[in-house]
């Protein structure tokens, strides 16, 4: 079923809400796609809709207003996009009551200027996509079955010890930093957190068969260059890195590289750098690596 709410400077009517309410409590729904704009929250009942398997929510920075207790025992799939919440308890709520949940999408979220940690730890998970620039959510993953990662935001990390045996693809990791920010740690000489926590992220992602990631992920590698120890990705096949034209990102690449020893595609974006912080402008380079194949014969890897 698909509910569809388009005027946003207008809430649903009293009559509405109770309709709403109604359908999540009384009907065996399984899939329901809601876009509500502002003032009108999805029914408190459709978070103990017992038969729901896939739930789709568009809310423009509508509070979710997350019950204490959550029952979605048959959830499978979730996304959210323009959700507001008040506090990391709700968001903990909800993935309470989630626990077969295999596909998680997280668009455009919102939260106080206090700050949120979204914990995930979820067994079932296969399929996490996040895509939010907010500066306050603190992204934490865990979990065992992931096969397929997408994340594009400020803040993002996985517990010491995490690992994905399971993973597939990397299909993006963006995690974008204020440049300010950044040069404050950088002044302070403690920029090597970041380092361990992207040494973290890449150590769970190990058996990938794709890996893509952006300039600051690469940035962070080399804050603990003199120390990094990465295992052998023996099942990536296709590495997309971004990087700036500095001496530090093009030793990160050519680290990962040698520990690829079944690499078949390399893409490199380089950015020139301005004072080493600020990227000005994209160009396209062509690289070209030697490899060896399973059989000991020599190649060359392709690269665009």
């Amino acid at each position: 079923m698909k509910i569809c709410h388009p005027n946003r400077d207008c809430g649903l009517t009293p009559a509405t809400r109770v309709w709403m309410d109604n359908l999540a409590s009384k009907h065996p729904l399984t899939k329901l796609e809601m876009n509500v704009g502002y003032p009108s929250p999805p029914p408190p009942a459709l978070f103990s809709c017992e038969t729901l398997i896939d739930l789709q929510l568009t809310l423009y920075g509508v509070c979710l207003n997350i019950p204490d207790e959550v029952n979605l025992p048959n959830m499978k799939h979730l996304s959210l996009h323009g959700a507001y919440f008040s506090n990391s308890e709700e968001f903990r709520a909800l993935m309470n009551g989630c626990r077969a949940l295999e596909v998680l999408k997280l668009e455009e979220f919102h939260c106080s200027k206090g700050g949120m940690e979204m914990r995930i730890d979820l067994p079932e998970l296969k399929v996490f996509r996040f895509n939010s620039k907010n500066e306050f959510v603190y992204v934490s993953l865990s979990a065992n079955k992931l096969e397929v990662l997408e994340f594009r935001g400020m803040f993002f990390r996985v517990p010491d010890g995490c690992f994905f045996p399971e993973m597939k693809a990397v299909v993006c990791l963006e995690i974008d930093q204020w440049v300010g920010s950044y040069l404050r740690h950088k002044l302070q000489n403690n920029l090597r957190q970041y380092g361990g926590r992207m040494n973290n992220i890449v150590r769970a992602l190990r058996e990938t068969r794709t890996l893509s990631f952006n300039e600051w992920c690469t940035e962070y590698l080399t804050t603990i260059a003199d120390t990094l120890e990465l295992p052998y990705f023996r099942n990536l096949k296709q590495l997309e890195i971004s990087l700036w034209s500095i001496e530090g990102h093009m030793y990160i690449v050519l680290y990962l590289i040698k520990r690829s020893p079944f690499l078949e595609s390399l893409k490199l974006q380089t950015y020139e750098t301005f004072r080493e912080d600020i990227l000005i402008r994209p160009t396209k380079r062509r690289v070209s690596v030697a490899t060896k194949s399973r059989n000991g014969n020599s190649g060359s890897l392709k690269a665009h």
